[in-house]
């Protein structure tokens, strides 16, 4: 039985997923002004943004989407968990060095967001296996319940009376 936990992390991780195809939508969508107007906005850095830097946005945010979607599914296993925590800390030193070494980006919503779901996320998926069973264990325990829960046999070969 997987521990109540695991079904609020994957919850949250879905969340984080949906959020980010958000954005992506909204790079591939609004490409001239999503990123001129909300994202990079420090001085003198809007007119140098163009439909390409939204579409590599786009593609990074879809791909994490992906990763955090299969994450969500298959937090059982711990390499999907490890990708989702490169993930979220590449949003992290992505935004951070945005908005503090190159500053392109203010220290709004729009950097603060990513980062602080980011950082949420990678925290739940740090404690996620202390809650998650051995794969031996897990499988185990489903033989268990299943024999529980089917009749026993009946021998079809003896002659009703």
């Amino acid at each position: 039985m997987v521990h109540k936990v695991i079904y609020g992390l994957r919850g949250w991780i879905a969340f984080v997923a949906f959020m980010d195809l958000g954005t992506a939508f909204q790079c591939f969508i609004d490409a001239d002004s999503f990123l001129g107007s909300q994202l990079y906005t420090a001085d003198g850095v809007a007119e140098h943004v163009n439909p390409a830097m939204a579409r590599l946005l786009g593609t990074y945010r879809v791909l994490s989407a992906l990763i955090m979607t299969h994450c969500a599914l298959c937090i059982h296993h711990k390499p999907v968990i490890s990708l989702a925590v490169c993930t979220c800390l590449l949003t992290v030193i992505t935004n951070a060095t945005e908005t503090m070494w190159y500053q392109t980006a203010p220290l709004n919503f729009y950097t603060l967001f990513p980062v602080g779901t980011a950082v949420l996320t990678t925290f739940g998926l740090a404690v996620a296996p202390s809650y998650l069973k051995p794969p031996e264990v897990e499988a185990e325990e489903e033989t268990h319940m299943l024999r529980m829960g089917l009749p026993r046999r009946k021998c079809w070969n003896k002659k009703r009376t």
